[in-house]
């Protein structure tokens, strides 16, 4: 977004087109929830909420606008080429009792 990691400003608006194929992930995402968008196409993305792991190719446009009232950090997005795994959601599914268990074995 402009400005990032700074705040965005009042007003703000900006158009880009995806540079070839891949998968779309927010590295960083903060916008004003429900006022300040991030669209993938026709697709919204608002709050911190970004697109993950999103198919896109050089057809895609992404686009920012926000209001004229609060900003935030805004967002940093990056296509890669092949899809990350979702090592962060493995760990969220854990109970603490596997947690617990993974560390007597790192003992």
């Amino acid at each position: 977004s402009p400005n990032y990691p700074a705040d965005y400003n009042n007003g703000d608006s900006c158009e880009v087109s995806v540079d070839g194929e891949g998968f779309l992930y927010s590295l960083s995402f903060q916008t004003e929830e429900d006022y300040d968008f991030f669209y993938v196409e026709s697709t919204p993305y608002s709050g911190d909420e970004g697109p993950n792991g999103l198919e896109v190719d050089s057809s895609v446009v992404l686009r920012f606008i926000s209001d004229d009232s609060f900003t935030e950090s805004g967002f940093e997005v990056c296509v890669t080429r092949a899809p990350r795994p979702l090592v962060k959601a493995a760990f969220i599914a854990w109970s603490e009792e596997h947690a617990t268990a993974m560390a007597d074995l790192t003992k």
